[in-house]
């Protein structure tokens, strides 16, 4: 009995000091994963099986904020989607030091991803024609053109920004921690806009993507329309649609729910690279 107590002294300590802060989870997230974690793994049970009606019901929550937070534990890798059906989820409850985003110091050296400090463009995706054209599309072309927009213009907005802050936080947090994923989606898309004028939120998928190929999907207008016609439309009231870009969250969250599926029917979860791949052969006639 004593271990016991122990043990479960140690998963909440485990819980209130590393894994709320390090995935940000909201309360009604920390009261889903407490009675979960409650029902399954201090139960002696890896897997559990439930009803949103009784989640609910047990965390004293309303069914659709109760469906949103499972959602949100699944993306954060808290909690492993093996079955939904009618009879309900059954899922693998991990514990607190199971969860990759807690355990960034076991991350091994030749993994981990320089960071672009101040953005040699010479070195940078930019130099790819098809994605400089897409910087360089801007409402005020002004004086400055050709190298000189990049000189006075990208190079200097880059260098000013926090840009390296944000690629940190992506380099020890979880593939799968998409507050921080639409969070960082949203600065870039920010920066990008400020120094073309326009919209770029296609562009800063892209630019995401190429640093971070396991973590960002890329939106444009044909994975768009692809995604909206295999998945159906997220709730407008989620609110990592209020607190982000919602046209991207949207997309992004349509996508990780059509790679889950595809992972319980396949079983093989795809990085977003391919899942692109998949999107451009459903869009071909």
């Amino acid at each position: 009995m004593k271990n016991k107590k122990l043990t479960a002294s140690r998963i909440w300590k485990h819980f209130e000091d590393f894994l709320i802060p390090r995935l940000r989870l909201s309360i009604t997230d920390r009261a889903v994963y407490s009675h979960l974690l409650r029902h399954s793994r201090l139960e002696g049970k890896a897997r559990l099986r439930f009803s949103i009606a009784w989640l609910a019901r047990g965390a004293r929550l309303s069914t659709n904020p109760a469906r949103w937070a499972v959602r949100r534990l699944i993306a954060h890798g808290a909690l492993r989607l093996l079955e939904r059906s009618k009879a309900g989820h059954l899922v693998d409850v991990r514990l607190p030091d199971e969860i990759r985003a807690t355990r960034h110091k076991m991350i091994r050296r030749r993994d981990a991803r320089p960071l672009p400090r101040c953005l040699d463009f010479e070195q940078d995706f930019l130099k790819t024609r098809a994605l400089r054209h897409a910087i360089e599309r801007r409402r005020d072309k002004g004086d400055a053109i050709g190298d000189a927009f990049y000189e006075t213009k990208v190079g200097p907005q880059i260098r000013g920004s926090d840009i390296d802050k944000w690629f940190e936080a992506l380099d020890i947090g979880s593939n799968e921690d998409m507050t921080t994923n639409l969070e960082t989606h949203k600065r870039v898309m920010d920066l990008f806009t400020k120094i073309s004028g326009l919209e770029k939120r296609s562009l800063a998928s892209k630019y995401l993507h190429f640093h971070f190929p396991s973590r960002f999907y890329i939106y444009d207008s044909r994975a768009c329309t692809v995604i909206s016609k295999l998945t159906k439309p997220i709730g407008k009231r989620l609110p990592l649609l209020r607190e982000h870009d919602g046209e991207y969250a949207r997309f992004s969250l349509r996508c990780l729910d059509l790679n889950q599926q595809i992972d319980l029917l396949a079983g093989r979860h795809l990085s977003p690279r391919e899942f692109d791949k998949v999107l451009l052969a459903f869009s071909r006639p």
